[in-house]
């Protein structure tokens, strides 16, 4: 097995030399063609379909999770194309974007006979995940149980999300003359969820309640630092100190190799760059490998967001091959696409009264009058922002 490429002090720092994939031509005193001919010849017959190669991990993994960054257009594309084959496989599926509390609406809304929009456009309003591409799933999934046999069993897509756990959910958790949005309440609120920890738990919960005691093999499909699961974090945005359990922490607590983590091509500029020149000509495939075995595990992995610590017992410095044990490549990242704010989606009035009933606690302000138009204009805004963000340093 390759040796771990050490964490490069030129990327830690912002600076971009135009070319990362020197990094690796440095450490291993050879040119950089040559380490593209080296990964082309090592991974020339191990190179898999993403489909394919998620299918195959189920021959000897129990929970196979996906960690995407969201919002990417070719992510919610291969999705949809891999749901009828886990269907086939009699493998289950667990996702982020849908709130669990919603189970029993997104069972009716996959088996109806008509796709409901609405329904569909209240269910991802609910945890914001606002974009196109995860209603299409659902789409695709309600789609393909329509093709089913009368009396063949229905793909089902398990909802794991709790994403208001850290927000207050109504006016009796806020105190005189607080706002939902004041530092305090965030705190508070945060300071309840024991380090942080609750989601997850949750999520944790349910793949036990709904796969694992069941003896039934399941995708868990959801952000890529919620994935880890022999790699701890530590999260400093929303105020918790100390290491986040990931639901893959847990996981691999609890079933040990048995889950198993596979990345979609994603992360900081530095490391899609580094990825996409070691590539070279292979660019232009879309595939999945295993990373401890290959060259593409030694790439350095920078901070993207969340922060990693450290390995389970190991040094500080970390590469690709720490973060997971998978890795599919879909499209490179200059070809990336943010998939589009979904068009109407507060129109209805539960949905309006969904988003008009957050901003008034969020605002402190039991009155405050909600504009569509200016949601749309900045869900737009929000969506413009991000596809910005490719050719940035996030």
């Amino acid at each position: 097995m390759l040796a771990a490429l050490q964490f490069c002090p030129a990327l830690a720092a912002g600076q971009d030399n135009g070319e990362p994939v020197k990094f690796f031509a440095t450490r291993y005193t050879t040119s950089t063609d040559q380490l593209r001919q080296r990964f082309a010849r090592e991974s020339g017959a191990t190179l898999q379909s993403p489909v394919d190669y998620v299918i195959r991990k189920f021959q000897d993994h129990d929970i196979v999770l996906l960690g995407e960054a969201h919002g990417w257009a070719h992510n919610t594309d291969f999705l949809q194309a891999l749901l009828p084959r886990l269907h086939a496989a009699g493998i289950g599926f667990a996702f982020e974007p849908i709130n669990a509390r919603n189970q029993a609406e997104l069972d009716k809304l996959l088996t109806a006979s008509r796709f409901d929009e609405e329904s569909a456009n209240f269910l991802l309003l609910d945890t914001g995940f606002n974009y196109v591409g995860y209603r299409d799933v659902l789409h695709a999934a309600w789609k393909l149980n329509q093709s089913l046999l009368p009396k063949a069993p229905r793909f089902r897509i398990t909802a794991i999300d709790e994403s208001d756990m850290a927000t207050v959910k109504d006016w009796s958790q806020l105190r005189p003359g607080e706002k939902a949005r004041d530092p305090q309440v965030r705190e508070r609120m945060i300071a309840a969820l024991r380090q942080g920890d609750s989601r997850d738990q949750l999520w944790m919960q349910i793949i036990d309640r709904d796969f694992i005691r069941k003896g039934v093999k399941a995708v868990v499909y959801a952000g890529a630092m919620h994935t880890s699961t022999s790699f701890l974090i530590e999260r400093g945005w929303d105020g918790v100190q100390g290491h986040h359990r990931t639901v893959g922490n847990m996981l691999y607590d609890y079933i040990g190799s048995r889950a198993f983590t596979v990345l979609l091509h994603e992360g900081s500029r530095y490391r899609t760059q580094m990825v996409e020149d070691l590539l070279g000509d292979s660019r232009s495939k879309q595939f999945g490998i295993d990373l401890k075995s290959s060259l593409l595990g030694a790439v350095p992995s920078l901070t993207d967001g969340y922060v990693p610590m450290q390995r389970r017992g190991g040094p500080e410095g970390y590469t690709l091959s720490d973060l997971a044990d998978g890795y599919i490549y879909l499209t490179p990242r200059r070809q990336w696409l943010v998939s589009p704010p979904i068009k109407g989606i507060y129109d209805g009035p539960r949905n309006l009264r969904l988003v008009q009933e957050r901003m008034r606690l969020s605002a402190g302000d039991r009155n405050l009058k909600v504009n569509v138009a200016e949601l749309e204009a900045a869900d737009v805004r929000n969506a413009q922002h991000y596809q910005y963000l490719t050719n940035g340093d996030w």
